[in-house]
């Protein structure tokens, strides 16, 4: 027996996969982008979150101010704590910065003035959050 394909019959159903995969994988970027875009949603309403302050144990001045790095679907966040005096603890400043959307953006999120450790403990409950939304950080 011979085979009989029916050419158009093939190109009508390989039309129709392949438009059905277009349309999954533009579904699933589309998906994957307001995740994000939901996610740095819940960062800004973290943000604006009043918490009461919790101060961390001290460290010493001239160590290396705390800084992580957390990616997620190849967006990178940073969240720095800056000293505005490099012999002191404070005043210091949490800094948030979007490598990928905001290059060379910065955006603070808390400071103090007098609190030794608060700086430290913000960054450090807020990556904790990123990390719950399902940022990868380090």
């Amino acid at each position: 027996m011979a085979l009989h394909i029916n050419t158009r019959a093939a190109v009508v159903a390989c039309s129709l996969a392949l438009s059905l995969v277009i349309s999954m994988a533009s579904r699933a970027q589309s998906e994957m982008s307001e995740a994000v875009a939901a996610n740095d949603e819940m960062v800004t309403e973290a943000v604006a979150e009043p918490e009461a302050a919790s101060v961390a144990p001290g460290m010493a001045a001239d160590s290396a101010a705390p800084s992580y790095r957390c990616e997620l679907h190849g967006k990178v966040r940073r969240i720095e704590v800056s000293y505005l005096n490099p012999s002191a603890l404070v005043p210091c400043e949490v800094n948030y910065l979007k490598e990928v959307e905001a290059p060379g953006q910065t955006q603070a999120l808390w400071s103090a003035e007098q609190e030794v450790g608060y700086c430290e403990q913000k960054a450090s409950d807020f990556v904790a959050k990123l990390k719950e939304w399902g940022w990868q950080c380090q």
